[in-house]
This record gives C-alpha cells, sequence and structure tokens, in this order.
C-alpha cells in the first residue's frame, strides 16, 4: 500500500525484506507579500530493501549508494536509494565497517574479511590469518590501501595491480581495544578506543603516538571518532554514570 506526501511514495514493506531508510529534504521557496520566505519539511521514505539481512554500515561511492550487513549482504542503489538490489561479491561473514574515498571503496567485518573496489572492481583480500579477531574499522588511504584496526592491533595493507598485498603491523603495544579509524587525508589520521585512548598519525599510518583525551571521557571508550578539518575532529564516548543526588 502506498500514500502520497509531498509528491513522493512512501512505501511501506510487505512480505519480507529489510528496510532501508532514505532521508529526504524538501525545500519550498515562495514569495509572499513582496517578501521572502523559506520552508524546510523533513521526513524518512521506506523502501524494499531486497535482503532479509540486517544492514549494518553503508556508503555513497561514485554516485551510487552501498549498504552491507551480516552474512555477507550487499546491496546496491542507483536510483538515489528508492530501489535497492544485491550487487558485489560473494562472502560469507558479517559485513561491519566500510569507507568510501579516493575513488575506491573498502568493506571489512569478521572473520579477518576485507574487500576493496577499484576502477568498478571488487577483491578478495582478506586474512584470517593476522585479522583472525576480525575487522573493527577500517579507512582508506588511497585507491588502493588502507588502514584497520582489529583488536588492540593496527594493520595497513598496499593492494598492486594484479591482486598483490603488502600487510604491516602498525601498532600492536595497546592494553586497550581499539574502536574507530578516521582520515582526513591520505596522511593525517585518528583512532580512538577504551581508556579515552586517541592515537594520531601524520605519515599515513605508518606511526601512531598518543594524544591526550578530554578529562570526561579518559576513563571511558571512545566509540567513534571523524576527522573533519586539520584543526576539528569529534568524537563519541561511552561512559558509566553515577547519580550523586
Amino acid at each position: 500500500m502506498s500514500s502520497q506526501s509531498s509528491n513522493r511514495s512512501i512505501l511501506r514493506r510487505s512480505g519480507r525484506g529489510e528496510v532501508v531508510l532514505v532521508f529526504a529534504i524538501i525545500v519550498l521557496f515562495f514569495s509572499a507579500g513582496g517578501s521572502s520566505a523559506q520552508e524546510v519539511r523533513s521526513g524518512w521514505e521506506i523502501v524494499d530493501s531486497s535482503t532479509d539481512s540486517d544492514l549494518l554500515t553503508a556508503e555513497f561511492h561514485e554516485g551510487e549508494y552501498w549498504a552491507f550487513g551480516r552474512g555477507g549482504a550487499m546491496i546496491r542503489s542507483l536510483d538515489g536509494g528508492d530501489s535497492w538490489s544485491e550487487s558485489g561479491i560473494s562472502v560469507n561473514h558479517d559485513l561491519t565497517a566500510s569507507d568510501s574515498n579516493f575513488g575506491s571503496m573498502a568493506v571489512a567485518g569478521n572473520g579477518g574479511t576485507v574487500l576493496l573496489m577499484k576502477d568498478g572492481v571488487w577483491m578478495d583480500i582478506s586474512r584470517p590469518d593476522i585479522l583472525d579477531g576480525g575487522v573493527t574499522d577500517i579507512a582508506l588511504t588511497g585507491n588502493n590501501s588502507f588502514v584497520v584496526i582489529s583488536g588492540a592491533s593496527i594493520w595497513t595493507c598496499i593492494v598492486y595491480d594484479g591482486g598483490g598485498t603488502d600487510w604491516d603491523g602498525r601498532w600492536g603495544d595497546s592494553s586497550a581495544v581499539l574502536s574507530s579509524v578516521s582520515f582526513l587525508d591520505a596522511n593525517n589520521g585518528l583512532i580512538s578506543g577504551e581508556n579515552g585512548t586517541i592515537l594520531a598519525t601524520n605519515d599515513g599510518g605508518q606511526t601512531w603516538n598518543y594524544r591526550d583525551a578530554p578529562s570526561d571521557v579518559s576513563a571511558s571508550e571512545i566509540v567513534d571518532v571523524e576527522y573533519y578539518s586539520s584543526i576539528r575532529a569529534e568524537g563519541e564516548g561511552e561512559c558509566e554514570c553515577q547519580d550523586k543526588g
């Protein structure tokens, strides 16, 4: 069943399939009494995702929307999110982290699964032998290079033409589990983790150094970090608060 709202149909799921939420903002400009006014409307539209699997991460890449999830689910939309279809490369592990930058897209998850799409071609460069705890997060540093975090370890990888890879362990002396990685550009990146851990690099992930965390989160896990500019980064923390009232 469908209903009209702002000239767009709201599709309700029937039968099977998880849903993808597409956020649409409609801006209407109009003139009244010689002066101009602006009205902003926002809303959610529910569309069929074509999969029964839970979706865990998503990217916008080269004009296409991609979403990834449990059991290796990979779906793609070519029309701005109105319709979705299964696509990509076949894997069996949950896909929990992704990044799109430098004209490439990387996806990673459980079982050491790492996938790279470069020039429109998917490559499976998984390393269950060194990433046995799974990949927590991934960030591209070039169209053929990236940084992954797994447990308390940091790894870099370069993917060569023909599919060969060069993996290097860059950090493993931390007792804190790492949670999130974000790069501003090819060189400058941040990683966050347990116990207020913040690590920084300015050489593409080859070396990392501690940075002071705000006192409010120094004993907490910083579960997510986003590197927005050379002077600004945002983090999301978890803490246990006690009511002293």
